[in-house]
């Protein structure tokens, strides 16, 4: 079933009883402006999707604002950002390394 209208913003959640016997899988998805996500299909757990929609800590529900990173300067919030997703670096890193250096 598709909650809300899929060319502004709906919630489609299909229970599919013969995917799972114990738990209840089936499709979750979101539709932002006409645009699935995500855009293939993948088996959902609904009862772990529905969660993380209904969660008041979830970051769809109470969207995070760190006013530093806001604030900052470009380069500045890029590392920051850099940082908090690739706390170490390593050489299988995906970026660069002159991605991440700056002369400021």
């Amino acid at each position: 079933m598709i909650f809300g209208d899929p060319y502004r913003f709906a919630i489609w959640a299909e229970y599919i009883p013969q995917w799972g016997e114990s738990i209840k899988n089936g499709f979750f998805y979101f539709f932002v402006n006409g645009n699935m996500y995500p855009n293939d299909i993948r088996t959902s757990t609904l009862f772990v999707d529905f969660y993380d929609v209904i969660d008041p800590e979830h970051a769809l529900v109470a969207l995070p604002c760190d006013d530093e990173i806001f604030n900052a300067s470009t380069d500045e919030a890029f590392d920051a950002l850099f940082k908090l997703a690739y706390p170490q670096s390593t050489k299988d890193n995906e970026y660069p390394f002159s991605c991440i250096t700056h002369d400021y």
